[in-house]
């Protein structure tokens, strides 16, 4: 047996790999079985000969198999088993991180709206509990429960947060980050005429994706050259597009970049897909990556870690 933890890159392979397995499956039920008895029974002398035949030309000439499986068709798949799974997992974190949102909002910003949303502020804040105080493994210490001692616990933090000095933010997610991923993804029509190194290098905004570069040697330069040259640059453009512009709701778009071969990328998985659309996102919703599960946890909130 072989363990593969979610985040494992191979994880996400072999759910999208049992999804399109799924996908092709019907149900069998006592009507087909029998359907199928009957027909064995009338043809089962003839499947014999068949059998007979083939045992026979393997013993003459050997076992034979040859490699000419191809998985590459484009199909239309059903809605993934995983959907409801996933939707309820999401939408789990989502709630969680609003119940944050209404306290934040009642203090001062440390920006103005116009200069980047809220929740990109919020989400800012987070890398400050998760560098400054659910460090290492503290975040999964607190107990579960969203409480009056975890909301003056987070009144606390939000203060602290507001008055550091914290440049990261103000110097380069305001100034650089955000408007680089902005014109980027800002509209379809940004996305289809950016070249191939724009849309990388916007995709490095995001922490969930420039941190995999430790799993690269050579660093970020391999990691980007690994996502460009596994992936088409027309699939690319397509994915991302229906992530953040497709029609129907959100979550299912997500849920089709994680599991439907039309849209899934490889070097791409769950928390560079939330993560992205909380950078653009025009349903506002926020950052969901793995440290904001884990600073979720931190203040108590029972959420699925990415």
């Amino acid at each position: 047996m072989i363990g593969l933890p979610s985040d494992d890159p191979r994880f996400d392979e072999l759910t999208q790999l049992f999804a399109e397995y799924w996908d092709e499956a019907e149900v069998l039920n006592e009507e087909a079985i029998s359907s199928y008895k009957a027909i064995y029974e009338k043809f089962k002398k003839a499947s014999q000969l068949v059998d007979d035949l083939d045992n026979e030309v393997i013993n003459a000439l050997g076992d034979k198999n040859f490699s000419n499986i191809s998985r590459g068709k484009i199909k239309t798949t059903k809605k993934s088993i995983f959907l409801d799974t996933y939707r309820k997992s999401y939408q789990e974190t989502v709630s969680a991180f609003r119940k944050i949102e209404e306290i934040y909002t009642l203090k001062e910003r440390k920006t103005e709206e116009g200069d980047i949303p809220l929740r990109l502020e919020i989400d800012s804040f987070f890398s400050f509990v998760r560098d400054c105080h659910a460090i290492q493994g503290t975040w999964e210490v607190p107990s579960l429960g969203w409480d009056n001692s975890k909301k003056m616990a987070l009144n606390s933090l939000i203060d602290e947060w507001l008055m550091i000095d914290w440049r990261y933010f103000e110097e380069h997610i305001v100034q650089v980050n955000y408007p680089l991923i902005l014109n980027v993804f800002g509209s379809q029509k940004s996305i289809n005429s950016a070249s191939s190194e724009e849309i990388v290098d916007a995709l490095c905004v995001l922490h969930s994706f420039h941190d995999r570069l430790r799993f690269y040697k050579g660093g970020l330069e391999t990691l980007k050259s690994a996502f460009l040259s596994s992936n088409d640059i027309s699939d690319i453009k397509e994915s991302l597009t229906h992530l953040l512009y497709g029609k129907g709701d959100v979550v299912s778009r997500m849920a089709d970049c994680l599991f439907d071969s039309r849209y899934k990328l490889n070097e791409f998985g769950q928390a560079n897909i939330q993560e992205l659309v909380g950078w653009i996102s025009k349903e506002n919703l926020p950052v969901i990556n793995g440290r904001t599960t884990k600073v979720l946890r931190y203040f108590g909130f029972d959420v699925r870690q990415l």
